[in-house]
């Protein structure tokens, strides 16, 4: 019942053409999430990687008025999330279908049964540090909770599970 995207989000604009702001260092990144601003970032500020990854976005520009997300689709919600997780079979084994088969390590590689082609694209800490690089990827839901946080889904290297957190949202 749901289409979901088959690769990671890669704009620097919003939908309304508003210019999302680029943070390079860790000092803009921080400062982004002081303000509540919305802000991106390439993974390692290396744009090498962004036909792949695609961009890393705080959780400002995901619930930002101006719309993160092209026209005709939206960043998903928690409850749309456990739809996905449900129908692949549940939290303990959707990771394997969504993950591709390829990009990770041989060991934790994916059937991607889905075509959902998740890879590990790695993230950005709230105080603008980097990591883990290649065996973690994790994707915002719209869905807040509380004041400084957010909901996330993740995948890893270390098990066919799907994660739950909440997460800061000064996070990428």
């Amino acid at each position: 019942t749901q289409t979901w995207m088959v690769q990671n989000l890669n704009v620097d604009t919003f939908r309304d053409a508003t210019k999302i702001m680029e943070a390079k260092s860790p000092k803009a990144w921080v400062e982004a999430a002081k303000t509540g601003t919305p802000a991106w970032c390439h993974f390692y500020n290396d744009s090498a990687g962004n036909e792949v990854i695609g961009k890393l976005y705080n959780w400002y520009a995901v619930h930002s008025e101006h719309g993160l997300a092209p026209q005709g689709w939206h960043v998903p919600s928690n409850s749309e999330w456990i739809v996905l997780i449900d129908a692949l079979g549940g939290k303990k084994v959707a990771a394997t279908s969504l993950k591709n088969r390829f990009g990770w390590i041989p060991e934790a590689e994916g059937t991607n049964e889905s075509g959902f082609k998740a890879l590990p694209s790695g993230s950005r800490f709230p105080d603008g540090t980097f990591g883990p690089e290649g065996i973690y990827a994790a994707w915002w839901s719209s869905t807040q909770d509380g004041n400084s946080h957010a909901w996330v889904r993740g995948i890893s290297n270390r098990s066919g599970q799907v994660t739950a957190e909440s997460y800061y949202k000064a996070s990428g």
